[in-house]
């Protein structure tokens, strides 16, 4: 989704793992053009989760600062550029056993705030659990995190409550997604 407020343009934006392996820190590039189809430039981002496992959908955002040129600006196309096979960490997913989103009213807009219980079905203790939500269905599109414990046990559950930042048109139906991802110990 394009976005043009105080001279910053940002992209948020989702791939999916279709492979049989994971992948790490993702970098995926965004051609930018103008309305009417004249290149602009390319900006990149990295995904927010760092292992993308088979299967998972990860968010990934980038933006620019964009000189007051007055151009409407519009991604056309992403693809990945880089990432890595391997990392010295392993990963994985906490299950998210719950979400739901609730808007704060405030004049004509709501404030997003994202909550739900996370559970631990891995077997082992999950390190450094960090969780993130983000929906590409408001308008700008937002996303935000919470890092958690420093150790989720198997079996533990916790809650959660992420306020991205982003504020809705009372009229948005707001699709929210969200994972969650910690470290295994060796």
């Amino acid at each position: 989704m394009p976005s043009l407020l105080s001279n910053q343009f940002g992209v948020l934006g989702e791939l999916v793992n279709v492979g049989t392996k994971p992948v790490y820190n993702v970098k995926v590039r965004i051609r930018v053009e103008t309305f009417t189809g004249d290149f602009t430039t390319f900006i990149t981002g990295t995904t927010a989760l760092t292992a993308t496992l088979p299967g998972q959908t990860n968010t990934f955002a980038a933006g620019i600062y964009v000189s007051g040129s007055g151009n409407i600006l519009t991604p056309t196309n992403a693809m990945v550029v880089a990432y890595d096979e391997t990392v010295p960490q392993t990963y994985k997913n906490a299950t998210v056993v719950s979400t739901q989103s609730s808007a704060t009213p405030f004049g004509v807009y709501e404030f997003l705030t994202i909550s739900g219980t996370v559970r631990n079905d891995t077997g082992s203790p999950l390190n450094s659990l960090s969780i993130y939500a983000w929906t590409l269905d408001s308008d700008p599109p937002t996303y935000g995190f919470e890092t958690s414990q420093p150790t989720l046990l198997p079996g533990e559950t916790i809650t959660f409550s992420i306020n991205p930042n982003a504020t809705l048109d009372a009229n948005d139906g707001v699709g929210v997604k969200v994972v969650a991802q910690g470290i295994v110990s060796p």
